[in-house]
């Protein structure tokens, strides 16, 4: 092999080298990470949950729809709530409850209604948050809020 065929593969070596190096992990690292804030929830949102509700010691299935309105500033209202716990008839229907709401950097968070329950939030986009209920304890309740309108 002569002194330029040598020259041009290792040329090539070193430049597929540094592409290797200088290249992403997986296609995941092509994406930069997201950070969230409680101003990615601003307008109304329709929350569906359903769960169970402890009553004389037994867990009766509960179903709730809302809409929530977020301010985008860490508070928050549910305009309108239907609950119904085994079916009962007529739901039961509210509205007004005011809250407090959290979104940390990992969109991770929490809502907390005054005089209510709380949940633990997980913030999928600003049009979609995932709920869980963890309080009052006992009660079961988990479901999606998704984004309305402004």
């Amino acid at each position: 092999m002569n002194k330029k065929a040598k020259i041009r593969i290792g040329l090539g070596l070193a430049t597929l080298s540094m592409a290797i190096l200088g290249a992403p992990a997986s296609a995941h690292d092509l994406v930069p990470k997201r950070t969230c804030s409680v101003e990615m929830l601003r307008g109304l949102y329709l929350f569906k949950g359903t769960g169970f509700q402890p009553i004389n010691g037994a867990a009766v299935p509960k179903a709730l729809i809302e809409s929530i309105r977020f301010n985008g500033d860490g508070t928050l209202v549910a305009e309108t709530v239907t609950v119904t716990i085994f079916g009962q008839t007529p739901p039961n229907r509210t509205g007004g409850a005011l809250g407090t709401y959290t979104v940390e950097a990992n969109c991770t968070g929490t809502i907390t209604f005054t005089n209510g329950p709380t949940f633990d939030t997980f913030v999928s986009s600003p049009l979609l948050l995932n709920l869980i209920q963890t309080g009052p304890v006992p009660a079961v309740l988990l479901g999606d809020a998704r984004f309305v309108s402004r």
